[in-house]
């Protein structure tokens, strides 16, 4: 049998949707080369792509990506090999009107820093829309999309919409996710129809005042701050106040949601730790809310019901991919309610 021949067609970080900023080191970087030295934490977080996505249109049918990554860490213990450093693969099925899940990296497939993967074939040769989410951990320093030889494939550019930038923690950035496009962020996106700015930062998000100044500099049509499990008590006391007044003061005319989290899920065993749990949800909570009184567009939505079920994750703190649909079709109800004016968070 004779050997498909593949067209490689190269993309550049301008094809992409997730990069808030154009001026950073590497070119699939998240945060900006400035603030190298005064969140070096964060900086360390931020090389990773995930959120990242590009649209595009073909009528192959097959599809095929050629990686080169960052790390030869191609997998962890929160991450996968396919989250970790693969791809993950939707089209939009006209008829459901809706975008859906097609093909992912095979974990097997990537052995290296520069894999090469067959993500579909034997499709119908029929002209199709693709949205492709980069690696959620490793870092992507260059891609390029293959078809077959012959077939049509154009990249379509990034939407205009302004984004929902989703910052937060680890499970922001995807732990436990199955796939690239399964973290909480990622399918809320898609819920709201919303290009996605996805600014998770494993152990990183402390509501730095730094931080809440950068966030600025975005035009977002939604922000969602998610750091609760990288908070302590202390720094609650000292960043959130500070934080949420830079952001809301900032934009008056952006919805900012604040979110609580789902307490550690095994401290009913241990009463200390959930004394102090109770008491953290309780400080971030008061902190919040006063605020609301002085920002109109500020909400707080408590989160001890975003997972739904006390068996829904590995650790006690990450939720799995059930966990994380169940908290987005949550925050896509009360985003909406915000949005028509039917809802007034208290």
């Amino acid at each position: 049998m004779t050997e498909k021949k593949i067209k490689w067609h190269n993309l550049s970080p301008s094809d992409f949707e997730g990069k808030g900023w154009k001026k950073t080191e590497a070119p699939f970087d998240r945060l900006p080369a400035k603030i190298k030295n005064t969140l070096p934490d964060v900086w360390e977080q931020s090389h990773s792509s995930t959120g990242m996505c590009v649209h595009f249109n073909t009528n192959s049918p097959s599809v095929h990506v050629n990686l080169t990554l960052g790390s030869d860490q191609i997998g962890e213990q929160n991450f996968n090999v396919c989250s970790h450093s693969g791809v993950d693969l939707y089209c939009y099925d006209s008829n459901e009107k809706r975008w859906r899940w097609a093909g992912a990296t095979p974990h097997f497939v990537i052995k290296d820093q520069t894999p090469e993967i067959k993500l579909l074939d034997s499709l119908a040769p029929k002209m199709r829309r693709w949205r492709m989410y980069m690696p959620m951990r490793n870092q992507l320093l260059k891609i390029s999309v293959g078809v077959d030889a012959g077939a049509e494939f154009k990249v379509a550019p990034p939407r205009r919409k302004a984004p929902l930038v989703y910052y937060g923690t680890s499970i922001v950035h995807g732990a436990f996710s199955i796939r690239s496009g399964l973290g909480v962020a990622q399918i809320l996106a898609r819920k709201l129809d919303m290009p996605l700015i996805n600014l998770g930062f494993s152990g990183s998000a402390r509501m730095e005042s730094e931080m809440a100044k950068l966030l600025t500099e975005l035009k977002a049509g939604i922000f969602i701050v998610d750091p609760y499990h990288n908070l302590s008590i202390e720094t609650i006391e000292s960043n959130a106040a500070q934080f949420l007044d830079i952001l809301c003061s900032a934009k008056p005319e952006i919805s900012i949601f604040v979110l609580g989290a789902p307490q550690n899920l095994f401290e009913w065993l241990w009463p200390d730790i959930k004394k102090e749990q109770d008491e953290k949800t309780r400080l971030f909570a008061k902190i919040c809310r006063k605020l609301m009184h002085k920002y109109p567009n500020l909400h707080y939505l408590k989160g001890d019901k975003f997972y739904g079920s006390d068996e829904v994750s590995m650790d006690g703190v990450h939720p799995n991919d059930e966990a994380f649909t169940n908290m987005a079709n949550i925050l896509e109800k009360k985003i909406l309610q915000i949005k028509n004016r039917a809802y007034v968070s208290v």
